[in-house]
Order: C-alpha cells, then structure tokens, then sequence
C-alpha cells in the first residue's frame, strides 16, 4: 500500500506538501473555521507576500497571519531552519540594484511560522515576530548561506539556525504528522498560539 509519506516523496512538490500539513493542523486543532489560504494568484499577492500563505481569525476577534515552509529532510544532516535573506542577490551588485529581491525571511510580517521537514513528518510551528528578533541578536553567530545544491538563476542566501536552537530559546511547538493527525512532542513553555483550546 502507497502510503501519504511515500506519494509525498515520489510526487509532490515540498512546498506543497509543507502547505497541506498546515491546513490539516488547522483543521484538526483551529478552535475556529474562520481561516483562508491566500492563493498565488494576483488578487492575493499582496496579502501573500507581506502576511504570507494563511490568514485565521481568532476566537478573540483578533487575526493571526501564518507562513508554511518546508525541507526536504536529508538523514544525519543537522536541520536547520532556512531564513532567506535575499531571493535574487549578487555581491557585485550594487545597493539598491533592482535585481536584488528580498527573501521572505525580510519580507513577511506573519505571526507564526510552519515549518515542516517531510522525510520524518516533523512539523515546528515557531512565534515568527520573537524568531526575527532572537535571530538579529545572533546573526554575528548565526551561519550564513548561498543556495547552491539546486540549479536555479535566482541566488538566494540568508541565515542557518539550527532547529534544537530555536525550540530551545523562542516559543515554538513540535508536532510529528503520524497517519492523518499529529502528535505533539514538544512545546516551549512561552508558546501561545491564540487559535487553539486551551
């Protein structure tokens, strides 16, 4: 039998598949339906490039801005959290240059970030506001990166956070997706994810 791991693997785009754990954690645990995926379509490009890919309403009235990403997770690697800087850069280039783009990681004004690592199924939703802040007091420490195993014309770089370091020192939860749901693994203890029962 052709499990969801092993069509996700031989058929679906990562990014997609980090997109669909999003919506089912909702489904499954949203204290409310009032929430929407903001499509890449024209109409919602604004609204995805600055509040990314879903927007919820909470049950207090207030609203939650949400980002989905996702990894491949590559075994004995150390995982880290990807925060693009840049999506189109050139070191020669000069400052100001129209071909350099921001990457999401400047770009977005979310809440919450999920990002998800589809080889093992590991889901971390992490308080995206405290994640900028704690990581511009460590980008001296921080490792950077040039994308450079995948062929594409764009250059993207930014920062390398190792995932055990995030959950340690910014609110965050680790969910595992196990056939159809989630198991929750691990919480820190100043997470507050105003969408859910308490």
């Amino acid at each position: 039998m052709t499990t969801f791991r092993d069509r996700c693997r031989d058929t679906c785009v990562i990014g997609d598949v980090g997109e669909w754990w999003t919506e089912l954690y909702l489904r499954l645990y949203a204290n409310t339906e009032r929430w929407i995926k903001a499509d890449k379509g024209t109409l919602h490009r604004e609204i995805q490039e600055r509040f990314r890919d879903f927007v919820i309403s909470n049950p207090d009235g207030s609203m939650a801005f949400l980002e989905s990403k996702a990894e491949q997770d590559y075994a004995g690697k150390r995982r880290n959290i990807v925060m693009e800087t840049y999506s189109n850069y050139d070191p020669s280039w000069p400052a100001g240059d129209p071909r350099i783009v921001e990457g999401w990681f400047s770009k977005s004004r979310c809440d919450y970030l999920f990002y998800a690592f589809v080889g093992p199924g590991d889901l971390y939703i992490i308080d995206f506001p405290r994640l900028r802040e704690w990581s511009r007091e460590r980008f001296h420490i921080l490792r950077p990166f040039v994308q450079g195993k995948n062929r594409q014309r764009n250059r993207t770089c930014g920062y390398l956070a190792l995932v055990e370091d995030v959950l340690r020192e910014v609110p965050s939860k680790h969910c595992r997706y196990i056939g159809g749901g989630f198991e929750f693994v691990y919480q820190h203890p100043g997470f507050v994810a105003p969408w859910e029962s308490r």
